[in-house]
């Protein structure tokens, strides 16, 4: 066993599947982080919170560290962790205001312009409130991203170029499905990233990752997530040294102005601008990055050195930090 070994291996309880629409994501990340657990000597347990007596399991049996691998509602929002805090068990990953901020696009994107962030322009929309979509396009641009403000994985995703009313009520159909907050965003046209940080008050920048959606495909949407040979992923960016320090330093910025713990994952949009300008857009964070085969948290950690045992290792460590 490597840092996990003691007399009595700490028990970690894995929480996966949920009742979220990344419930197969979920249970996929979980199992890959059981098994590097139990790979780095931890007594390890899961459980469903699909499962009504989760609850309650959890806390009968209060592990020493709880290791939410739980993707979107339900788990990544604050609730799972405002849970723990009251039963007092530790748990991998950011606290609930961090988690509820970061889960909420919308949020998110006040607290970047707050920090004086460079963030592309939004219109916030509820599907019972008053609107005009003549106003958003002329507010926001033709060239559109519309999205749930609260959802992940690219779920109710559309990208729309040229819109017209007509598109844009199109698009945000398909977001209300999933969430009756739509973010309608500035389309930036550009180069890709993501860049992973661990750590607490320290954060520490993981190696920058270029991302390539398969031929065919418009942008890192679901499938090119989670299925094989959907996306390349270049590790770093070919991007340049300099770039790519940049990219590090604003991704642990971002991790400390959201008061993350653990680990997070800040996505960018790098372009050049009419005067031949490097820009880098910051496009969302999330606080619960997937861990499974193609995940790119667990890739960045490779090409640092770090293998899953060591990366489950650290962040349980972190969670243990005063």
């Amino acid at each position: 066993m490597n840092t996990a070994d003691t007399k009595t291996p700490k028990r970690v309880t894995v929480l996966c599947g949920g009742t979220s629409a990344e419930r197969e994501i979920s249970l996929a990340s979980g199992a890959n982080v059981v098994a590097a657990l139990e790979e780095a000597g931890y007594d390890v347990a899961t459980l469903d919170p699909q499962d009504p007596s989760w609850v309650s399991q959890l806390t009968n049996d209060r592990p020493d560290v709880v290791f939410p691998m739980l993707h979107g509602r339900g788990g990544e929002d604050g609730t799972v962790q405002g849970l723990c805090e009251l039963i007092g068990v530790p748990y991998v990953g950011s606290g609930v205001l961090s988690s509820a901020t970061a889960l909420d696009k919308t949020r998110t994107k006040q607290v970047y312009a707050a920090y004086g962030l460079l963030t592309p322009s939004c219109a916030a929309v509820k599907s019972h409130s008053e609107y005009s979509l003549e106003d958003i396009i002329q507010n926001v641009g033709t060239c559109l991203v519309v999205k749930p403000a609260v959802e992940g994985s690219s779920l109710g995703m559309s990208i729309i170029h040229g819109a017209t009313p007509e598109s844009l009520q199109e698009a945000m159909d398909h977001a209300f499905m999933h969430d009756d907050a739509v973010l309608v965003e500035q389309f930036i046209s550009g180069t890709e990233v993501t860049v992973p940080v661990l750590g607490n008050k320290t954060p520490q920048a993981l190696p920058t990752i270029e991302i390539v959606p398969a031929e065919g495909r418009e942008f890192y949407d679901f499938e090119a997530k989670y299925l094989p040979n959907q996306s390349t992923h270049i590790i770093p960016t070919r991007l340049g040294d300099q770039v790519n320090e940049r990219l590090q330093r604003l991704a642990e910025h971002v991790h400390a102005i959201l008061d993350c713990r653990g680990f997070s994952r800040t996505d960018f949009i790098v372009t050049i601008d009419a005067n031949s300008e490097l820009q880098i857009f910051i496009i969302e964070t999330n606080t619960i990055p997937g861990m499974t085969d193609t995940s790119l948290v667990p890739e960045a950690a490779k090409a640092a050195g770090i293998e899953m045992p060591e990366l489950v290792t650290k962040l349980i460590d972190l969670a243990l930090e005063k």
